[in-house]
């Protein structure tokens, strides 16, 4: 059986660490959650994270919806966001 145009992939995550979250295909839209429903932190630039973070508290999934001019927001290979955490963060991204 074929997989499906909307892609699931998990990420595990260390509360030390960014974790680059990169899309496995083009995509406009993606959920974010962790899978026993833990706080996460996004960033968008790992190397500057004192000024470019926020926190997405427990029980709260994230969701992207960033269409532009054009068929797809995000090429596979892009790295879409930074993800600090502890657990599993299971992300769907949808084309």
């Amino acid at each position: 059986m074929a997989e499906t145009a909307c892609k699931i992939r998990r990420f595990a995550l260390t509360p030390g660490d960014w974790t680059p979250i990169t899309a496995p295909c083009a995509c406009s839209y993606l959920s974010f959650a962790m899978e026993d429903g833990s706080a996460m932190q996004r960033c968008s630039d790992p190397d500057n994270p004192d000024a470019t973070w926020y926190s997405i508290p427990a029980g709260v999934g994230y969701q992207v919806n960033a269409p532009r001019f054009g068929p797809h927001r995000f090429a596979a290979g892009d790295v879409v966001t930074y993800i600090k955490g502890s657990g599993t963060l299971i992300v769907e991204f949808i084309s």
